[in-house]
């Protein structure tokens, strides 16, 4: 299930107060973008050159809540879509305006968020030949702000990382593939340090369009604690760990929750993405070869990418649903698969032929 699931899956600064910003893209366009303790919240906006809204919503904490209305022209034809948020991972009562006509939208999969024995609330199964549209692959930072304090308050997320290795005996790998081990005992011997200070933590996160659903999910694949020992000058990054091997105990590790999402533990932060994660790596550009002074040193310039990165999603977000809705009901399209099934037909007809030829020709 792991090869499975790596297969696929690896091919802002906080302020303590709202601020929108408007940010000029080289196409003409306007991203008019709300925030608030560095997290999407507030309306959003997307605006053309001749000051026509063509993408309209609200966030709250991350999440997209209440209607939205998003317009996509071009490369797949020109469609309009409306569709209702009515709480995190629900997207319903969509409508979609496609070619002259109205169809309704509606995801073909919800999460019901359900939680497990554990207390966990399961990923939902992810079909990638038929539910995935699009994905992306970055590197993140996780730095001790107001937004990310539960991480790091009591050494949370540290202590449940290190009781994984003690107790859970989870392995502890040299690189972000998860290929070459690291010996616990190297690890513990850091761990168990008093002059240990815990600086951050480096993420390996993959966000992608689920059809099925009609939105973006965003899974934490691996985690790398960055720490420092007071007798040391440089940062030590003590390995990386597979993050589903975690998630036991990063959920005993409880929050305080005074917002709307059902977020218990540590582990719904992260399943919810109610944290400010920093793009590392040149102009944001994922880079596992970054080093660990080069992202402490340059904090100020990935804080800002964190905020291109985050227009990205949104529009790939945007562009998945407009894309979902003409893969389901553009009669071009429709027209397009059937002759591309059919050749698929005739090439399958021809592979038999010739096996069968090459069997008679052995004999």
């Amino acid at each position: 299930m792991r090869l499975l699931l790596l297969c696929f899956l690896i091919g802002i600064h906080s302020s303590s107060f709202a601020q929108i910003g408007e940010i000029d893209r080289p196409n003409s366009a306007t991203d008019v973008i709300s925030y608030l303790n560095g997290l999407l919240d507030g309306p959003y906006k997307r605006n053309r050159e001749n000051t026509t809204t063509t993408t309209k919503g609200a966030f709250s904490e991350n999440q997209r809540i209440g209607t939205w209305q998003i317009t996509n022209t071009g490369a797949i034809g020109d469609a309009s879509v409306t569709i209702t948020y009515t709480k995190p991972y629900r997207a319903i009562n969509g409508t979609v305006l496609l070619e002259g006509k109205k169809y309704d939208l509606e995801p073909t999969k919800t999460y019901d968020l359900t939680r497990d024995s554990n207390d966990l609330i399961p990923y939902i199964y992810v079909d990638d030949d038929k539910d995935i549209l699009f994905s992306r692959s970055d590197f993140l930072y996780l730095e001790n702000n107001e937004t990310n304090k539960s991480f790091f308050e009591q050494n949370a997320l540290y202590d449940a990382i290190r009781k994984s290795v003690v107790e859970d005996s989870v392995k502890i790998h040299a690189d972000i593939h998860f290929n070459d081990e690291i010996t616990r005992n190297n690890y513990l011997e850091i761990a168990s340090s008093d002059s240990l200070e815990i600086l951050g933590f480096k993420l390996r996160v993959v966000s992608y369009f689920n059809s099925a659903l009609l939105m973006m999910e965003h899974r934490v694949i691996g985690i790398c604690p960055l720490v420092k020992l007071k007798s040391k000058e440089n940062a030590i990054s003590q390995g990386w760990f597979y993050y589903p091997d975690l998630r036991i105990q990063i959920a005993k590790k409880l929050v305080e929750n005074e917002s709307p999402l059902d977020i218990k533990h540590l582990d719904d932060l992260f399943f919810f993405r109610k944290y400010i994660g920093l793009p590392y790596g040149k102009n944001g550009v994922k880079n596992i070869n970054e080093s660990d002074l080069n992202i402490l040193e340059n904090l100020t310039e990935i804080r800002n990418n964190a905020e291109l990165r985050e227009q990205r999603l949104i529009r790939m977000e945007n562009a998945g649903v407009c894309y979902t809705a003409y893969q389901r009901f553009s009669y071009e399209y429709q027209l397009r698969r059937e002759e591309i099934e059919k050749n698929l037909l005739e090439v399958e007809k021809l592979e038999k032929i010739r096996h069968s030829n090459d069997t008679l020709t052995k004999k």
